[in-house]
């Protein structure tokens, strides 16, 4: 039975990631899974699932290239930085919104630095800050590196309070973060209430299924909209070993190597180029990262 590899999901709005997952599961019959990287409930889009051995690559897509459509509107405050906060009123958005977010956008891009959402998911001493904000507990602000590739604007509402944006961006991006701080760069604050992620890494939204077309299908049948797990580390350079080599690494073992590839870490394939897991070269030899089960059988006796 199929159980290992990415379900690329469009989840669908007003449904938590954690929610999706669960009921993915179900549908598959798969007990192991994961996510690489949430969606907040306000958000729908490419949202990637980890069943079986892929969940131990997730690390892999967490800090992906991502893109996304956002709307924003100005001229409210939300505690959240979203449509699902509590709202206040700021500033009358200036009667030329599309000059003023035209001028504004360059500020954004590049490597910027963000602070996270007070409702996010961030830790502090162990804990979430949604739990402190929700508890209107004191917690510090978390402010960080992050890099925006690019901000399109493509829309302004016919009220002249909305915008829409095409967003390409690395990993760790509130979307909400700068929705907000667009809203102070304008002086009227803003939030964000709608966003669809489009693209996650290589995967793109025309790909995903849906848990609703899932739920038409027999369980053996949604397993086959599994794509193979070595899909998320198909971008590292290729190592072919032997079968000794490959069993030696899944048991933890390093094999020795004269003339190293620099570029870490790599792919390690069998002779018949079966996918094995991860290593990485360091001091003469590679060392094994995450390697798959089948690899960890008995070694021959020499």
């Amino acid at each position: 039975m199929k159980a290992d590899g990415i379900l690329l999901l469009n989840k669908a709005r007003g449904m938590a990631s954690t929610r999706a997952l669960t009921i993915a599961k179900k549908q598959l019959q798969i007990k192991k899974a994961g996510h690489g990287g949430t969606l907040d409930p306000l958000a729908d889009g490419v949202l990637l699932l980890l069943f079986g051995e892929a969940t131990r690559y997730a690390q892999y897509l967490l800090h992906g290239n991502k893109s996304y459509t956002a709307k924003i509107r100005f001229g409210y405050r939300s505690d959240t930085d979203d449509a699902e906060g509590t709202l206040t009123t700021g500033n009358p958005p200036p009667p030329d919104l599309e000059t003023c977010v035209r001028a504004a956008l360059p500020m954004f891009c590049g490597e910027i630095m963000q602070t996270a959402p007070a409702y996010s998911a961030l830790k502090h001493q162990g804990k979430p800050l949604y739990r402190y904000a929700r508890n209107n507990l004191p917690a510090p602000t978390k402010t960080r590196a992050v890099q925006i590739d690019e901000l399109t604007l493509l829309a302004v509402s016919n009220s002249n309070d909305s915008v829409t944006l095409s967003v390409r961006c690395g990993g760790g991006v509130y979307i909400r973060s700068l929705a907000r701080d667009l809203g102070e760069a304008l002086g009227c604050g803003a939030h964000l209430t709608a966003l669809t992620r489009t693209t996650c890494g290589k995967f793109s939204l025309p790909q995903a299924t849906t848990l609703t077309a899932l739920d038409e299908l027999e369980a053996e049948q949604c397993r086959e909209h599994l794509l193979p797990l070595e899909t998320i580390v198909a971008h590292f350079p290729a190592l072919t070993l032997s079968l000794t080599q490959v069993q030696q690494l899944g048991n933890g073992i390093r094999v020795a190597q004269d003339q190293p590839n620099a570029d870490n870490p790599h792919r390690v394939l069998s002779p018949e180029g079966r996918f094995a897991g991860l290593a990485e070269y360091h001091e003469g030899s590679y060392r094994p990262l995450y390697f798959l089960s089948w690899t960890r059988q008995a070694l021959p006796i020499e």
